[in-house]
């Protein structure tokens, strides 16, 4: 599995990218070596490695080392038994996986780009959510976070009805759109209307090469080679969390009376419960 990854954002040179193979190839050497070590064992200079570090985004070796360090640990922590399908095993595989996610989640928050998604969602007029079939567990949680704290937020599932509903949105409302690696074309059509009519997109995507127009805030999912073993079902547990953070987050900075919010909520709840006791 590899420990060190990079994406285009990073632009690397094609020896950056053969360097990165054989760091990965030798990650004990990374671990127990230092920098002037590490240089000397691949055959380069250590301003060679150094510039490598600090486009892979870290200040210093010390620092890349450390991280490198804590991913190796965690993932060995996590080892998945593939071979082994004894039900005792799976279910602990399962365990391994999503807590695997949750950390590797927890791991990668960027503060500033989460303060920046809930300032976003707390000054929109009208909040649009939609996602495909697969995501509507995230949708449809989100959503029910954001009716609780009164945001004018609505879930669609049906596609043809959010291309509508788009169309009467304007520069004060928000798409949130939740894909795992944006390849269907409905995402970019919804983001192509969306943003002739202005309207601020928020994308939770795994894709880090999409770029995207000035309208469009992207938040970085986890994408790791471990989640694929079980497919999906990892990666639904810590966008849930994700939710549950800026669901958290809007309650920090704007919603300290929040149990004065939930009143409405929960007597709608004892109504119901009233009704059907009259209805037994």
């Amino acid at each position: 599995m590899k420990i060190i990854t990079y994406d285009k954002e990073n632009q690397l040179t094609e020896l950056q990218i053969q360097l990165i193979e054989k760091l990965n190839n030798d990650i004990q050497s990374v671990l127990e070596l230092t920098i002037n070590e590490l240089a000397d064992s691949l055959f380069i200079n250590t301003s060679t490695l150094s510039r490598l570090i600090k486009k892979l985004g870290f200040e210093n070796y010390s620092k890349f080392k450390v991280w490198v360090a804590g991913k190796y640990n965690n993932i060995k922590e996590f080892d998945i038994q593939e071979d082994d399908t004894t039900l005792h095993n799976v279910i602990d595989n399962i365990y391994k996986l999503h807590t695997y996610a949750l950390d590797e989640t927890y791991r990668n928050l960027k503060m500033n780009q989460l303060e920046r998604i809930i300032d976003t969602i707390h000054n929109s007029n009208r909040i649009i959510i939609w996602g495909i079939s697969r995501h509507s567990l995230i949708c449809d949680n989100l959503n029910l976070h954001l009716n609780v704290l009164k945001y004018n937020s609505t879930y669609l599932s049906n596609y043809y009805a959010t291309i509508q509903i788009i169309e009467t949105l304007g520069a004060e409302d928000l798409l949130i759109l939740v894909s795992k690696s944006l390849q269907d074309a409905e995402y970019h059509f919804l983001i192509e209307i969306a943003s002739k009519r202005n309207v601020q997109i928020i994308l939770l995507t795994i894709n880090k090469e999409y770029k995207g127009p000035a309208n469009l805030q992207k938040l970085t999912l986890e994408n790791t080679e471990i989640l694929n073993f079980y497919i999906d079902n990892p990666r639904y547990v810590s966008r849930l969390m994700l939710i549950n953070i800026i669901f958290g987050m809007l309650i920090a900075k704007y919603h300290p009376t929040h149990n004065e919010e939930y009143q409405d909520y929960y007597l709608a709840i004892d109504e119901w419960h009233e009704y059907v006791k009259k209805m037994k």
